[in-house]
Formats: C-alpha cells, sequence, structure tokens
C-alpha cells in the first residue's frame, strides 16, 4: 500500500494516554451506569415500567417469562398458545429473538421470574457498555485523538435514545448491532479478511428484528456509500467498484444465512402482523409545537416530569430522541461549519449535513426509517455513528478550529440556551410534578451552554489555556449526561418487588395451578381486576384472550373491532384488548372458551363460584363454556355477517359460523352442540392439538385459535381443509358420528429459511476456502 492510502487508512493515536483509553472509558460508563441506574441495582425496584413506557410490564417482560418457560418445559414449537388467542412468536421476533435473552432466561431456570427480573437491568447496562466499547473501537480506525474517541463512546452509550428507550422493543439491542455493523463494514472496507466477521453480524441483525434492521440497513448503506466516496482520490474507481461489489455479495450471504429466522419472520409482518399499513401522512408532522419538542430533545432526554402523560403519537415521550450531551448540538455544528469551510471534500459533509439535518429537525425521518409503525420517531439511534465522530473530532481538532467556527457556535449555543429556556417555560413547566429537581437541572444546561460558548469564543492559543478548556469541556459534557441520563431513569414509575401487583401474581398461581390439574382439556382462564398485565396469560402460563401488542393478528383484531369492540382499549387501537373490560358479557366468553374467571368482584350470574383466595380475589367456573371448541350446524355469509349490527353480530355468533365459503349442501338446524360434544387437548407441544368431538350430522368444528397459513387439519386421518371462521379463527367441517381432529402447525416460509440458511453457510465455507486459498498463493 503507498504512503497516500495508509495516510487515509492507517490507525493512529496522536496523543498517549498514561492509562490505556479503553481501560478510562470502561471505568467512566461502569461508574455512571451505577449511578444513573441505581434505584434498580440497589433499591427493591425492577427494570420494569407501568408508566408511558408501560411495554415492559405489559408485554416484554411477560414475553420473556413464557419464552423461559417454554424451554424449562421442552415446548420449542414456534406456536404460542397463550398470547392473546395464539400467536406465531416470529411475529413477535424483536422480543423473542433478541440474543440477550439468554442470560434472562437462565436466571429464570434458576431463580424464577422475579430473579429474571432483577436481572433485567444488568442486561441494559451490558447494551450500554457494549454500545460504547464498540463506538471506540470503531472510532479507533481514524486518525482521532484518544481523548476524542473516549468522550464520543461515552456520550453514545447513553444517549438519549438509549437510556430513555432502551427498553422500548428491546432498542437498545439495536444500538448495539448497528454500531458493530457499521464497525465491522469500516473493517472490511480496510481489510477483506474481515468480512466474514461482518456476515455474521448483518446476519444476527435480520435474525434479531426486522423492525429495527429496516433502520440500520439505510445506516449501513448510507455509511458504505460515503466511506466509498471518500476513498475517491485514494482508489481508483475499479477498486472502488470491486470493493462495492465484494461487500454487496457478503450482505447477501448474510442474509441467507438469516433465513431460518428472517423468512417466517417477513411472513408475520407482511401476512399476518397489523403493523404494515398504519403510517401516518407525512404532512401531519410538520407541526411547530411538534418541531419545538424534538428541539429541546438535542439537550434533554429525561420526561421532565411527566412520565405518565401520554397524549397522541407525537406526545413528548414519542419524540425523537436527539440528545448527545447538552453540547452535542455544537459539536455538530462545529463539525459540519469546519469540513464544509476548509476540507477537500466538502462537497461531500454538505451532504451529508443536508441530510442529517433534515432528519433530525422534520421527521421525515420517521418517514424514510419507520415503515412498521404509526409513530414516526423510533429511529434516532441512527445517529449514533455521525454524533460519536463529531464529538471525537470536535475534541482532537480543538486547536486546529478557525476563529469563524468560533462566532458561529457562540451564536448557536446562545440561542439555543434561549430557546430552551422559552420552550421549556411554554411548553414543559404548567405539566411537571417536580419543579425543584427540574429548575436546577435547567439551571445547570443554560450555564453549560453558555461556559461552553464563552470558551470558544475565547483565545486558547497557549498550550497550557488548551488543555484546560479541553478538560473543561469533557467535564461539562460527562456532567450533563449522568444528571440527565439519572433524571430520566429515577423518575420512571416501575414495578417493586412490594407492589400490589407481584403478591397478586403469586396469590392466583396456586389456584391456576389447582384448575390445569382438575381440568385436562385446553380451556381459557381470564382475570377481571385491572392490576394485571393485558398479557399475565404469558407471566403465569395459562390460556386467555387479553393482549398488549400492536403487531398481532390483523384479522383477530378486525374480529376485536367490529364483534367485541368493549374489549379494545380506550381511544379505539386493536392492538391492545383486555377482557375485563366486558366481563360480564358469558355469551362472548363462552365463544371463546373461557371456562374460569379470576375476580375481586362478584361477577354475573352466569359465573359460579368455587374457591375463595387471599386479599379478596375470587375463582369462577362459566358453567356455559364448551370449552375451546363447539360444533356448528348452521353458518353465515361473511358479507351477510357485515351488514348486522354489533349486538346482532354477538347473538348470531351463538348459533352460526361465519364463513367466507362453505358447503351449501350442509344441513342447516340453528344448533349448537352440547358441552360434552367437543373436548379439546392439547399434543406434545403447542403447535399440535388434538381434538375429540362426535356429532348426529356433518357439521364445523369452531376453534377459537388465531387462524395462520401455517395450520394443517386432519379428521380421522385425512387431511381436510382448514377454514378461517368468525374473520380471524379456525374451523374444520366434519361427519357425522364420531370425529378425531388433529391440528398441526408448520410455521410458513420455515422449509425456504432452513434452505437459505444451509446455503449461506455453504457461501461462508467457499469464502472461506477462497481466501485461505489465494493467502497461499500469495
Amino acid at each position: 500500500m503507498s504512503n497516500r492510502n495508509k495516510r487515509y487508512l492507517k490507525t493512529t493515536d496522536i496523543n498517549k494516554a498514561v492509562v490505556p483509553p479503553r481501560a478510562v472509558l470502561m471505568i467512566m460508563m461502569l461508574g455512571t451506569a451505577l449511578l444513573v441506574y441505581c434505584k434498580y441495582i440497589f433499591g427493591n425496584s425492577y427494570w420494569i415500567f407501568y408508566d408511558i413506557g408501560s411495554d415492559t410490564w405489559n408485554e416484554y417482560f411477560p414475553a420473556l417469562t413464557m419464552l423461559a418457560e417454554k424451554i424449562r418445559s421442552g415446548d420449542l414449537s414456534t406456536w404460542c398458545m397463550n398470547w392473546g388467542t395464539g400467536v406465531d412468536l416470529a411475529n413477535n421476533q424483536s422480543i423473542i429473538c433478541d440474543p440477550f435473552n439468554i442470560p434472562l432466561v437462565i436466571l429464570y431456570l434458576v431463580g424464577g421470574r422475579w430473579a429474571m427480573a432483577y436481572g433485567l437491568i444488568y442486561v441494559h447496562m451490558a447494551k450500554c457498555l457494549l454500545t460504547g466499547y464498540i463506538t471506540f473501537l470503531w472510532l479507533s480506525e481514524f486518525k482521532l485523538d484518544w481523548n476524542g474517541r473516549v468522550i464520543g463512546a461515552y456520550v453514545c452509550a447513553f444517549n438519549g435514545f438509549l437510556v430513555l428507550w432502551g427498553q422500548h422493543y428491546f432498542f437498545a439491542t439495536a444500538c448495539v448491532f448497528m454500531i458493530f455493523d457499521i464497525y465491522l463494514i469500516e473493517k472490511t472496507i480496510r481489510d477483506q479478511n474481515k468480512s466474514v466477521w461482518m456476515i455474521i453480524s448483518i446476519a444476527m441483525t435480520l435474525a434479531t428484528s426486522l423492525y429495527t434492521a429496516f433502520p440500520i440497513a439505510l445506516a449501513c448503506v448510507a455509511y458504505l456509500v460515503l466511506r466509498l466516496l471518500s476513498l475517491v482520490n485514494v482508489w481508483n474507481t475499479k477498486r472502488i467498484i470491486r470493493k462495492l461489489a465484494t461487500i454487496i455479495i457478503d450482505v447477501i450471504v448474510a442474509v441467507l444465512i438469516s433465513g431460518i429466522i428472517s423468512l417466517p419472520a417477513y411472513y408475520q409482518l407482511t401476512e399476518v402482523s397489523s403493523r404494515i399499513g398504519g403510517q401516518m401522512s407525512v404532512p401531519l408532522f410538520f407541526d411547530l409545537a411538534t418541531l419545538g419538542g424534538i428541539f429541546t430533545r438535542f439537550f434533554s432526554n429525561n420526561l421532565l416530569g411527566i412520565a405518565n402523560n401520554y397524549i397522541g403519537p407525537l406526545n413528548y415521550y414519542e419524540l425523537s430522541q436527539l440528545f448527545f450531551s447538552c453540547l452535542g448540538p455544537s459539536m455538530l455544528i462545529i463539525f459540519f461549519v469546519e469540513k464544509i469551510h476548509r476540507d477537500e471534500k466538502r462537497w461531500l459533509y454538505l451532504i451529508l449535513a443536508i441530510i442529517a439535518g433534515m432528519m433530525m429537525l422534520m421527521p421525515l425521518g420517521g418517514a424514510i426509517c419507520n415503515k412498521f409503525v404509526t409513530t414516526a420517531t423510533r429511529y434516532s439511534y441512527v445517529y449514533i455513528p455521525l454524533m460519536a465522530y463529531a464529538i471525537a473530532w470536535f475534541f482532537s481538532n480543538f486547536r486546529r478550529l478557525h476563529k469563524d467556527t468560533r462566532i458561529i457556535v457562540f451564536c448557536t449555543t446562545v440561542v439555543s440556551a434561549i430557546m430552551l429556556c422559552f420552550i421549556y417555560i411554554k411548553h414543559v413547566r404548567a405539566n411537571t410534578q417536580d419543579r425543584s429537581i427540574l429548575d436546577v437541572y435547567l439551571t445547570v444546561i443554560v450555564i453549560c451552554l453558555l461556559t461552553f460558548a464563552v470558551m470558544i469564543i475565547s483565545d486558547y492559543k497557549e498550550k497550557g489555556k488548551n488543555r484546560f478548556i479541553a478538560s473543561a469541556v469533557f467535564c461539562i459534557i460527562i456532567f450533563s449526561v449522568i444528571a440527565d441520563s439519572a433524571i430520566t431513569s429515577l423518575i420512571r414509575l416501575n414495578i417493586t418487588s412490594d407492589s400490589t401487583y407481584t403478591k397478586n401474581v403469586e396469590d392466583t398461581s396456586q389456584i391456576l395451578r389447582k384448575i390445569r390439574t382438575d381440568d385436562k382439556e385446553l380451556i381459557r382462564i381470564e382475570k377481571t381486576y385491572d392490576d394485571s398485565f393485558y398479557n399475565d396469560a404469558l407471566l403465569e402460563n395459562y390460556l386467555g384472550i387479553s393482549y398488549y401488542n400492536t403487531t398481532f393478528s390483523k384479522y383477530v383484531q378486525s374480529f376485536m373491532t367490529e364483534v367485541w369492540p368493549k374489549t379494545v382499549n380506550v381511544g379505539g387501537n386493536p392492538g391492545y384488548v383486555t377482557f375485563n373490560a366486558d366481563a360480564e358479557n358469558g355469551g362472548m366468553a363462552s365463544l371463546f372458551g373461557i371456562r374460569y374467571v379470576l375476580s375481586k368482584a362478584p361477577v354475573s350470574d352466569c359465573y359460579s363460584q368455587i374457591e375463595n383466595l387471599a386479599d379478596g380475589i375470587g375463582a369462577y367456573k362459566n358453567e356455559n363454556s364448551m370449552g375451546l371448541g363447539r360444533i356448528y350446524k348452521n353458518v353465515m355469509r361473511q358479507s351477510d355477517f357485515a351488514e348486522l349490527t354489533e349486538v346482532q353480530r354477538q347473538k348470531a355468533l351463538e348459533t352460526s359460523l361465519v364463513l367466507q365459503d362453505f358447503d351449501y349442501e350442509l344441513n342447516r338446524m340453528n344448533t349448537v352442540e352440547t358441552q360434552t360434544a367437543v373436548k379439546v387437548f392439547k399434543g406434545k407441544n403447542s403447535s399440535h392439538m388434538m381434538i375429540k368431538a362426535e356429532s348426529s350430522t356433518p357439521g364445523y368444528i369452531f376453534v377459537p385459535v388465531t387462524w395462520d397459513r401455517g395450520w394443517r387439519a386432519k379428521v380421522n386421518g385425512h387431511q381436510v381443509k382448514l377454514y378461517r371462521a368468525d374473520i380471524g379463527f379456525q374451523a374444520i367441517k366434519i361427519q357425522s358420528g364420531k370425529n378425531i381432529v388433529k391440528l398441526d402447525y408448520k410455521q410458513p416460509l420455515q422449509r425456504e429459511g432452513i434452505i437459505a440458511t444451509i446455503s449461506g453457510l455453504l457461501c461462508i465455507i467457499v469464502l472461506l476456502y477462497l481466501k485461505r486459498k489465494r493467502g497461499i498463493s500469495s
């Protein structure tokens, strides 16, 4: 390699540190993590929230418990019977396939659910530390001072998105994989022998979550293109094209390797899930109040005392998290001004500045980076590389800043401080719960901004003063990160070890075990009191119908909206369904096979009490429930059903099965078989069910389990058609007499995924062989 190439590609360390920089970074990050998360490490609080980040309470922790329980019981099937009315686990890929779940599952197997709950914060801290450490490794590939690399990595380890949104859909994992992918892309650009590691990293990114992989892919493509463009004067065109082609081939191999997980997940996302198709129009996001809220996110990521105030899709919690210390915006401005003003590739930085500015200050970023959800603000972790490099570059080039840059930074910091005060007073102060803490913190932010402006505008040509100013800025950034992250963490509303909910879970475990022992059939159980999770069935391993998941089956959501809207969450979002909103509706409870109800108050006459538990919880039996299945003799077209009112629809379902297509020769008797006619049993795992039914005439067996193309049905050993019934569930046609029905689930695209993964692994073996052969020949 020529000297010119080495000047651009060789890693150098301008300033030699007495203490190894990695050790300095790890000490800083570990100390900060202990301060920020002391409430969870040393107290009795779990990393499980019930404020506006309540997904950990209602979904993630119950889902982790379910996953661990399936592993403990040996049920390794991909279908989950107790997640709502049943769902393929690939539908919730972001939660289930996170590799950081492994230590949590081990904790569950060793110490139970609450041991796993205590472990959540340590896993989150590990993600923060990994994000910072990998960022440091990536920055070390460039000609940057050690202190710049350390502070750039440190700020990104505790950026606003990771600290506030790290638990949400396990986005902290996305932060780790994104910077790791970019780091390995950089290593591959420099050394082709690193491409295997890049392939593995990208494959893991896709296998972990398609939801987060999409923004990561956009960030990686942008980085690769800009990085190769930066080498135009270093490499010839042929070499750049060859390098790009090689990386594209590696990415294709990575996609193939991930196929065993990503292909079934893709099917669930596009064919079953309700996630796609709910985007909001881009003009809706261009709102002055929204832009003002986004602006505050540059300087602070905490919830400012309104942790339980969630109003609309663009509320203060959902706004883009852009906090990379309170001085991050000024350093980003410095970086772009200097590069555009002085760098020979100013056109490249001008393009990057325009793209970054548009995506930060206007929610176009959401429209581009998030195609899976209504709220378009869950993408700002893609800024980690940009902010890390800008901050590291600032400290590495502190002495060489242009005079014009100092004036610009001074103006922007002063204006930013004034705007921050204005926005705080006008939009936030009236809603705060603890103004004393916030007033102190606001004062600290303003002081930091003004101090930094004074430092920049001052003359710092002398070496000693340079060191003092750099050290002062260094300390301000650390203080800003610790203070803001601590407030973010401490004001969250979370579950504790002595909370009412944890006690209720333990109190109901005994009766649930008794019910499962006495009733061998597949039956459903529900709760009617409020202090419970939507997904209690996951947490306590029983079958229910309530669910908290916006990616659930669009067919089941259509049924709940059209037929049983009272169970749909306030606001009409069918992604959240709770039985206790209409627990008195015995007819619908019977339709879904809910045979037992746990309640703290008397329920309707259709339930009879069978046992009293602690704290006033009673167990009641639904005498009208026929279990998880019933035989219908009467059928109705789905188009005719749609013309009925809500009350008429519920009444019709008592005697009629709703189908899109059916056998007109079927004898219509307007009757439903008795309770003893149908018994549903679990097979060897959750992907198998067996039904024993006896009927005097032909009919349909209705099973209130989520319809999915992966289900197959056999009646008395013969393959039969499985119908989508009652909008989102299953039905099987049977003949008169005794019938044994077997339902088996095979994940759609699973075979294709296995073939793709095997093909990808074979490609890696071939690539390794060719590289080894090339190395020997050279």
